[in-house]
């Protein structure tokens, strides 16, 4: 049985939508051409040489993670295992750089040995071609000469689909939200009747293709801005270390609603560092997007931030009845950073927590407004502690054994509770 999976690339394979970038940087290549007055033996090597400095250009963006795969590691083992299993793998995409397509996909980690299996159709068709046939003459292009049992075209383009499905070429995958959404490779991955997990063979060539990639290290700087990014967005961070040691950050996506969540997490992380806050700040790139670009005095400073609200969540566990609550952080609509119970109470669990808050406010003295006893944002029949960052400094630096009465009755860790504690 030969099936044939045709992938999009925009969008699908990668994202955001990548076209209109590479344009425009063949546009500044073409400049500098005829700018340098640089010369060329025929017209089919000016065009490799351009091809060649788009692939550099695709590396580049990717590398520095202002486009990204989507879920690569589950594409890499869509891929190889089709391979694998005797099917063909296509991209048909409305591009004219095939050059960066594949530039992307040896980013990826593809071993060689796959990409060259895998059959290209990327050209730009005629504007009235594209909607009145979307994909259609790509695959069947793709399709001639060969009898395939079943074709599979993954695709975030509606009109695609719908044209594909019409002219009865074969299945259809939505790759609807495909930068955070995998099933589509789950379903594209049923239709094949293959697993998303690589094989022996395919894991071990893998291993030797995957590109270094620069990590950042999971300490105590970068805790506090993990746990803010998902105020905002509940892909995976895009975080980069750049030769200066700051950080750079792209949400995966450059639409304008993604950049104003970038200045919804720029305030978030403002509000942790009071003092300090002109030091991080939006940046806008060449390419057209914009990046938090963040110091590397200003992670030493989130890095002090955040234990400072490891060691109040530990000063509110040792207050009478404060070791049965966990602690996380919490981002308000008002672009404020808190500390808030990690679970509301409810029922008769109120009560006993509005005994805990009267402990708080003891602790916090005449800064006591500093703490609030408010209605949970998820149930309006429970209640929360949330406590301001400035309150939150204070409490890192209060000593309970010193403040407390003497006598006053111990309270048992609950270990369960201190477990699940975010800091």
């Amino acid at each position: 049985m030969l099936n044939l999976l045709v992938l999009d690339f925009d969008q699908t394979i990668i994202s955001p939508h990548t076209f209109q970038a590479l344009q425009k940087e063949e546009v500044r290549i073409r400049q500098e051409i005829a700018k340098s007055k640089m010369t060329f033996n025929s017209a089919a090597e000016q065009e490799q040489y351009i091809q060649d400095k788009i692939a550099a250009y695709m590396s580049k963006q990717l590398e520095q993670k202002l486009f990204n795969i989507n879920h690569p590691q589950l594409l890499r083992a869509l891929i190889q295992n089709a391979l694998d299993n005797d099917d063909d793998v296509a991209i048909a995409s409305f591009t004219k750089y095939p050059a960066a397509v594949l530039a992307a996909l040896k980013f990826m980690g593809l071993p060689e040995e796959y990409i060259s299996k895998i059959k290209l159709a990327c050209y730009l068709p005629e504007a009235a071609d594209q909607k009145a046939y979307g994909k259609n003459k790509h695959i069947l292009g793709l399709m001639q000469d060969t009898e395939y049992d079943k074709v599979i075209l993954v695709d975030d383009d509606v009109n695609n689909i719908t044209t594909f499905e019409q002219a009865g070429l074969g299945t259809v995958i939505l790759a609807e939200n495909a930068a955070t959404d995998s099933s589509y490779l789950v379903d594209a991955a049923g239709n094949l009747e293959v697993n998303l997990e690589l094989s022996s063979k395919t894991a071990a060539a893998a291993s030797v293709a995957e590109p270094a990639k620069q990590t950042i290290k999971d300490d105590d700087d970068m805790k506090l801005l993990e746990l803010l990014y998902p105020t905002v967005d509940k892909s995976k961070p895009n975080w980069l270390r750049n030769d200066d040691n700051s950080i750079s950050l792209a949400i995966p996506r450059t639409e304008q609603s993604d950049i104003k969540k970038l200045g919804v997490l720029l305030s978030h992380i403002q509000a942790c560092i009071p003092d300090n806050e002109s030091k991080v700040m939006l940046n806008k790139i060449s390419s057209g997007g914009t990046v938090i670009k963040i110091s590397s005095a200003v992670i030493t400073e989130c890095a002090q931030a955040y234990k400072q609200m490891v060691k109040a969540s530990d000063k509110l566990r040792q207050l009478p009845g404060g070791s049965k609550y966990a602690w996380a952080t919490k981002a308000n609509a008002d672009g404020t950073v808190c500390i808030s119970l990690q679970t509301p109470c409810k029922g008769e669990d109120i009560k006993e927590l509005e005994a805990f808050f009267k402990q708080v406010q003891k602790a916090l003295g005449e800064n006591d407004a500093e703490a609030t006893l408010v209605t949970s944002s998820r149930d309006k029949d429970a209640k929360v502690i949330r406590i301001s960052i400035k309150g939150t400094n204070m409490l890192a630096e209060f000593e309970p054994e010193e403040k407390l009465k003497k006598g006053a009755p111990s309270v048992p860790t609950n270990a369960s509770s201190s477990k699940n504690n975010r800091f």
